[in-house]
């Protein structure tokens, strides 16, 4: 990955997370300026946006019925640049994703 972000000007990274403690974290300079921070929770919301799921709302029922924390995964991240890579490479290749 350090090489693309070195060699190609147009990649970005994402970096997914589920962990709270993820959530609360300043990265600052430790990430390059192209790696974007998303939760769970923003990528569900994204892929119900792109028709890709049905319901965020009832995958995060379901693990909260399993007993799964997912509280703050309910919450989305005021993160606008990182739910956009998200949904621009989500769109790019949504024949790739059709049927998962």
């Amino acid at each position: 990955m350090q090489y693309e972000l070195d060699n190609n000007k147009d990649f970005v990274a994402g970096l997914l997370y589920e962990d709270s403690d993820v959530r609360s974290r300043a990265f600052g300079p430790s990430l390059h300026e192209r790696v974007v921070v998303f939760s769970t929770g923003d990528l569900l919301l994204e892929l119900e946006s792109a028709g890709l799921i049905q319901s965020a709302k009832h995958i995060l029922d379901v693990a909260e019925q399993n007993e799964r924390n997912v509280s703050k995964q309910r919450e989305p991240v005021p993160n606008e640049q990182a739910r956009e890579v998200v949904r621009d490479a989500l769109v790019k290749n949504r024949d790739h994703c059709a049927g998962l």
